[in-house]
């Protein structure tokens, strides 16, 4: 939301309206172009500058953890071999933002795709048994990639997509939240 309103020069549009926007599926473009009523030269020129900037220091240190993340990886530790994949563009930066969150730890192995290999690719390299595995995501995307390695799919509502729109990838299920995931799936 803050490189948006960056970018953007928008103060008019309070963070739960473009979260409530994006949630729904719209496209940052699609944003742009409808609400906000840019041209294509400036929606272009928002593009370009949203990927330069979106992975820079001062935009990775606004992100925090759900009050859940720590407490679940904890709870995972030993119990499971967990791998994190990343649609990110810089492997550095994911990395270093991890270790700052305190969570690297927690992970066998920390994948980025750096926007030039799916998710799916990259997991098939980890050579496991992808009938006992389970990819959680909070994307349509997340829900994709694991149906292709017919992997369990499991989608948490604490990303940019609502829970409608998660359902129209039908994930095998869908939790508000890690905690819940940890609390229905795991311990039983």
């Amino acid at each position: 939301y803050r490189l948006f309103t960056d970018l953007t020069n928008q103060s008019g549009m309070d963070f739960e309206t473009y979260w409530a926007i994006k949630r729904s599926k719209e496209s940052n473009t699609s944003i742009l172009k409808n609400r906000l009523l840019f041209s294509e030269k400036q929606t272009k020129e928002f593009t370009k500058a949203w990927m330069s900037l979106i992975e820079e220091e001062r935009y990775l240190e606004m992100d925090t953890l759900f009050t859940d993340t720590l407490t679940v990886l904890q709870q995972l530790e030993g119990k499971s071999a967990l791998y994190l994949v990343t649609a990110r563009q810089f492997t550095e930066r994911a990395n270093r933002q991890l270790d700052r969150l305190g969570i690297s730890s927690f992970f066998k192995k920390i994948i980025v795709t750096e926007q030039n290999r799916t998710k799916a690719e990259l997991i098939r390299l980890l050579d496991l048994d992808f009938s006992h595995s389970v990819i959680v995501g909070d994307t349509g995307e997340d829900t994709l990639a694991g149906k292709e390695l017919s992997m369990t799919t499991v989608n948490v509502l604490t990303g940019f997509r609502n829970e409608q729109v998660l359902r129209s990838y039908s994930p095998d299920y869908i939790f508000n939240n890690l905690s819940d995931f940890y609390t229905e799936i795991v311990q039983h």
